[in-house]
């Protein structure tokens, strides 16, 4: 099973993108674990778990979080924005736009830095 994450700069921290409609395999604390002992999140404060499209939820009920030790958070109004930022670059297929674009607000920097493709047997 083939694995794609994004990293995306939120303010001065990188946070991992999963996209649950393009990856398949189900999240959990055990994979989320495993995605932050790769180089590719070396450094990040967290995975994103963002949901379909069409049901992204204002208040982030469909989205799940991961801080780097696997433990499910709280999916706070940044990380929404973040989402969204997500989202519309892969409506435009314009992943690596420049940072400020799309839906950031009061002076956030929001760009995607990244993409990795994870392979699994």
């Amino acid at each position: 099973m083939d694995t794609i994450l994004y990293k995306y700069r939120l303010h001065t921290q990188d946070y991992l993108i999963y996209d649950a409609r393009s990856n398949a395999a189900e999240l959990d604390p055990a994979v989320a674990r495993y995605y932050f002992t790769s180089n590719f999140a070396v450094g990040t404060a967290g995975l994103l778990v963002a949901g379909p499209e069409e049901s992204t939820q204002e208040d982030g009920s469909d989205m799940r979080f991961f801080d780097p030790e696997g433990q499910e958070k709280k999916v706070t109004a940044p990380l929404r924005r973040m989402a969204r930022k997500y989202l519309a670059d892969r409506r435009q297929g314009g992943y690596g736009q420049t940072a400020g674009t799309g839906t950031a607000q009061r002076g956030e920097d929001i760009a995607c830095i990244g993409k990795a493709f994870f392979y699994t047997a």
